[in-house]
């Protein structure tokens, strides 16, 4: 199984960065608009687009971690 960590809306995927050195093989995401860029309307919508990541790059089954606003999407 797979560890994917999501961050909350004021963080970055650099908040995980003792996890992901911890949990080999885990992999922290970069939300769209966080902290540059278009974000999306919802948490539904971030959801779906982690699901996606999990999907396209072969991560799957996975574990989603995440805190704050992550914790929504997760």
């Amino acid at each position: 199984m797979h560890l994917l960590f999501v961050h909350g809306a004021g963080g970055s995927p650099e908040v995980w960065y003792h996890q992901t050195r911890y949990f080999g093989g885990s992999h922290a995401v970069r939300l769209p608009g966080h902290p540059q860029g278009q974000g999306m309307s919802s948490i539904d919508d971030y959801a779906d687009w982690v699901a996606g990541v999990i999907r396209d790059k072969g991560r799957g089954p996975a574990a989603v971690c995440g805190h704050s606003m992550g914790g929504a999407i997760a």
